[in-house]
């Protein structure tokens, strides 16, 4: 029976007009009630838990639930979730049937606030349209319909962090949440997670189990899902967490306390903020990871690593200018990496130590940043910041100076100078002058007796250690002075060493203190500038920079004497193997330790972060009042000391001052004249911590003990000194009167007017520097120009071996050279026959580069040594040149030789200058070549040569054609593994149209 269209259209209207009743029905259409369980009148906010607010975080909507209805009793305050409940208040008749009269509670009145919201009854239960409140942090509060009460059942959960294996090379963490269950109610209990204050996850109703505690655990899995991070929020990853129990799945919960807060993070344990730092001292600031973490089950929790990086944002500085002293942090600028079997770690700051007395104070901030490609929880989080405040703090070694002075005068730290050591000190010997008691740092000096008429001794050598760099220079056992500079560790610059003069050199320590050397020919002054980190830490002759040794010697087992003699004793270097001036590269190498290094990490604003580490770094040089040029070190080498070697038989040519008795009024006016007429006495006489009178003791008593003027002139250099330190370090000096504006600053005249030496008479001081008279040089004008220099050796004793060198620069020595411009070398080039007759000499003259009063460096340019010869020509074995130089550019030295020859093959004999090739060589442009081929004569032949170059090639021939074969093999197997596959293609497809 075919049913008429009529009714199967009005069957089609009647549902759908039933079905857009029901989508428009609130009782079929309504939403669940958002953060249910916290609205329940028991629920009440804990410490630092975030409170409910429908006034902004609220849809207008219909909102309902089969099982809860709006509160009809009014709550306490601070209950439902928020800080103000809203109740349904059924005694008070509301405006409409179809609307709820809602109370918002303040204070003591339960209904301080009326609304009335729309309401539905939908056959057992009812729906609400709710709107935004009008109060905030204010909530609508849900009660259960049941009868049946909540539990009084109570727990305080506790959070327990774990690591779990997920694979061989994956791990993750995970929270649990452990609670006390009660033992006597069977209850369902109800795990909520919270982060920053948040509800995060909800997990549903369980009975107890055996599973439970890790059926709810908050994994690292989920946190990922869900984008968070470590330290989430600028740090502030806290996850407390609630356990409330259930009589059943959908029946009222009970009471609840959140677990105390757990950080999600890592952790800077600063006690206080900012951090006070004095420059020179050290902060200890310990970083904690709260989230255990693993890189699976097959990785050692020693190799799983979180690397942290710091930045260092300079927040402020007051003072100006390009010297900034700063923080900076030990190691380097990644701290120690956390580990998994390691999960805290310390990071170490210190207060740049700074060489002038200037007041600062100044905030420095390092920014943490965690580095980690493996572990995606850590990836790209920063840590958080430490802030350190850095004030100076240099009165205890304002103005502490130790100073060597010849004939020697010993000033110590805290006590007057002191002479009475004749007895003593006028031995040969070794003296530790200064040592620090932490830090591998050792300073000692060599003295020899210098004095005819009577006792008295020499300071004529100085090494300086840091770690495993040693710096020394010395005349000790050679005519001239010798310098040796070697750095044998890979942690960095130790030390810096700057060339202030011809004569004069200054050695910054990492400490922040620094030594003045000033040469004269014979002999050297040390002046030792202490920093604050020697303040407790100093020994030597020196002594102990702190209160506790006051006017007393310290010696080198602690205690205290007055006898000056039984001091020197204690500090005397009595083996070999504790003389610096005996170690070699060897010996820095295993026997000491490198110096600590620190970073200064500084990130600017808009660039890449600029990193400088090593020892240096813990100080900043501030006083460039002098020009310098900085000495570079040598590589380490076990070869041995050269210049030593080479110098140690040669004697000097250079007439000394007769020696004669003195009487002390001789001396007396002697001294009282060369004083009248010095400028730097003038000007630096009323300078701080400049004593004229006590120089000028030295002066008279150096020259009667000497028997001549070479101390005395060198005495003005013990006013000089200190004198350019203080106006470098002290910034009042350094300011010009604001009365007399027009007049120069103490630091101004200083440097004006006093100039090395007082140009011994034979020049005129200009700003610092003498202008000699036109036959005299030097940087005090002391060098007579008319004679030319005197040359004892050349490097190696007069050898080049081209095996460890490209022998382009060969070093001479000799006195005395002034390091004019005009200074030039002149070469002679020879070759040497077989039988060691020199042949063909051509000549040349060529730039120097000065490396001191008694080193000069002659370049050889690479064409004067690798001329091509014919290789018929036996000369090409060994070359000869004869080299002597000027200060002048036309009045020359002596020559010394120097021979140029390859030591793997020749062998020469040093007197008679001939020389053999051992067996199996040839020698070619001076090379040590294998012998391949038939030698002619001695001499490597064409086809030799060739061989020889052939046979290095040969190697390489070899690789060529082992990996163009296998390429070979790659392609054919390739081509051959393709046919393959398109044969059986063909033939799948042949089968399939059968089939």
């Amino acid at each position: 029976m075919k049913i008429p269209n009529v009714l199967v259209l009005a069957a089609w209207w009647s549902g759908a007009y039933i079905y857009c009743q029901e989508e428009n029905d609130p009782c079929w259409n309504f939403r669940d009630i958002p953060d249910l369980p916290r609205r329940h009148p028991n629920y009440s906010l804990s410490m630092g838990e975030v409170s409910l607010n429908d006034q902004t975080n609220f849809t207008e909507a219909w909102y309902g639930n089969v099982h809860y209805r709006l509160t009809t009793e009014p709550p306490l305050l601070g209950r439902c979730g928020s800080h103000y409940p809203i109740w349904r208040n059924l005694n008070a008749a509301a405006s409409d049937q179809k609307k709820a009269l809602m109370c918002i509670m303040s204070g003591d009145n339960p209904c301080f606030v009326e609304k009335n919201v729309r309401v539905k009854n939908c056959s057992g239960f009812e729906v609400y349209q709710l709107k935004q409140t009008k109060v905030r942090l204010s909530s609508y509060c849900f009660e259960p319909k049941s009868s049946q009460a909540a539990p009084a059942f109570l727990t305080k959960p506790r959070i327990t962090p774990a690591v779990e294996h997920v694979s061989s090379t994956k791990s993750q963490f995970l929270f649990r949440c452990e609670f006390s269950r009660s033992l006597t109610e069977a209850f369902y209990y109800e795990t909520n997670w919270f982060i920053d204050g948040k509800p995060f996850h909800k997990f549903a109703p369980m009975i107890w189990n055996g599973t439970y505690i890790n059926s709810t655990a908050l994994t690292e899995t989920l946190l990922l899902e869900r984008g968070k991070r470590a330290g989430c929020h600028v740090g502030s990853a806290v996850c407390p967490v609630t356990v409330r129990a259930r009589n059943g799945p959908d029946l009222p919960p009970g009471g609840h306390e959140l677990s105390v807060e757990y950080f999600g993070g890592i952790k800077i344990h600063q006690s206080y903020t900012p951090i006070d730092l004095h420059h020179g001292e050290e902060a200890h600031i310990r970083i904690q990871s709260l989230v255990p973490f693993g890189c699976g089950s097959s990785v050692a929790h020693s190799d799983c690593k979180l690397s942290i990086s710091a930045r260092h944002f300079q927040a402020s500085n007051s003072l100006t200018g390009a010297c900034k002293p700063g923080v900076v942090v030990a190691g380097s600028c990644g701290i120690p990496p956390i580990t998994a079997a390691r999960l805290s770690v310390t990071m170490t700051v210190m207060g740049q130590v700074v060489d002038v007395n200037d007041n600062y104070d100044d905030i420095s901030r390092f920014e943490l940043i965690v580095n980690s490609d493996n572990l995606p929880f850590f990836e790209n989080y920063t840590i958080g910041q430490v802030t350190v405040r850095l004030r100076n703090k240099t009165s205890k070694a304002e103005r502490q100076r130790c100073s060597l002075q010849n004939e020697p005068y010993l000033h110590s730290f805290g006590r007057r100078w002191s002479r009475s050591m004749k007895n003593y000190y006028g031995k040969e010997g070794v003296f530790t002058l200064y040592k620090h008691t932490t830090d591998p740092i050792e300073v000692q000096v060599q003295t020899r007796n210098c004095s005819i008429v009577g006792p008295g001794s020499c300071t004529c050598g100085l090494a300086v250690r840091v770690g495993k760099t040693l710096f020394e220079i010395s005349r000790c056992k050679t005519p001239i002075w010798i310098r040796e500079y070697t750095r044998c560790g890979t942690e960095g610059e130790e030390v810096e060493v700057r060339r202030t003069g011809t004569n004069s050199y200054q050695i910054h320590l990492p400490t922040g203190g620094w030594i003045d050397v000033t040469i004269s020919i014979d002999l050297l002054n040390v002046y030792f500038n202490p920093s604050v980190r020697d303040i407790g830490n100093s020994a030597g002759l020196c002594g102990d920079l702190s209160s506790d040794h006051q006017g007393h010697f310290v010696k080198k087992d602690g205690s205290s004497t007055n006898d000056i003699d039984v001091h020197f004793s204690s500090w005397r270097i009595e083996t070999h193997s504790s003389s610096l001036f005996m170690h070699n590269a060897i010996n820095l190498k295993t026997k000491y330790t490198p110096n600590r290094k620190y970073c200064t990490c500084d990130q600017p604003e808009n660039g890449t972060a600029q990193i400088t580490c090593s020892a240096l770094t813990a100080s900043t040089i501030c006083s460039n009042i002098y020009e310098f040029s900085t000495v570079k070190p040598a590589k380490c080498s076990v070869v041995g000391r050269k210049k030593r070697r080479a110098l140690l038989r040669a004697p000097s040519r250079r007439k000394r001052e007769v020696v004669r008795r003195w009487t002390e009024s001789e001396a007396k006016a002697y001294c009282d004249n060369l004083y009248s007429r010095s400028a730097t006495v003038d000007v630096c006489r009323d300078v701080p911590g400049v004593d004229v009178d006590r120089s000028k003791q030295e002066c008279i008593s150096d020259i009667m003990i000497s028997g001549n003027t070479i101390f005395a002139n060198m005495s003005i250099d013990s006013v000089r000194s200190p004198c350019i330190h203080e106006v470098a370090v002290n910034s009042t000096l350094q300011k010009k009167d604001p009365q007399k504006p027009s007049k120069p600053s103490v630091l101004e005249t200083v440097l004006s007017r006093s100039c090395p030496g007082d140009c011994t008479g034979r020049g005129s001081c200009h700003f610092g520097k003498c202008v000699c008279v036109h036959d005299h040089g030097g940087p005090d004008c002391s060098v007579d120009l008319n004679r030319p220099p005197d040359l004892y050796s050349a490097e190696d004793g007069g050898h080049c071996d081209l095996t460890t060198s490209d022998c382009e620069e060969l070093t001479v020595y000799g006195e005395v050279f002034t390091g004019s411009r005009n200074a030039t070398c002149r070469i002679k080039k020879y070759k040497v026959t077989g039988n060691g007759v020199l042949e063909d000499m051509t000549m040349i003259s060529t730039e120097t580069r000065d490396e001191g009063m008694s080193e000069m460096v002659c370049l050889i340019r690479p064409h004067v040594r690798r001329q091509v010869l014919p290789t018929s020509d036996a000369g090409h074995v060994v070359m000869a040149y004869e080299i002597s130089v000027s200060n002048t550019g036309d009045i020359y030295s002596n020559d010394v030789a120097v021979m140029v020859y390859d030591s793997s093959c020749v062998q020469i004999d040093e007197n008679t200058k001939q020389w053999t090739i051992k067996e199996g060589f040839c020698v070619d442009q001076s090379r040590c070549i294998p012998k391949v081929a038939a030698i002619k004569d001695g001499k490597c032949t064409d086809h030799a040569i060739k061989a020889a170059s052939d046979n290095i090639l040969l190697p390489l021939w070899i690789c060529v054609g082992t990996v163009s074969l296998a390429a070979v093999l790659c392609l054919l197997i390739g081509i051959i593994w393709c046919r393959m596959r398109q044969r059986r293609k063909q033939t799948y497809i042949v089968d399939v149209l059968r089939y």
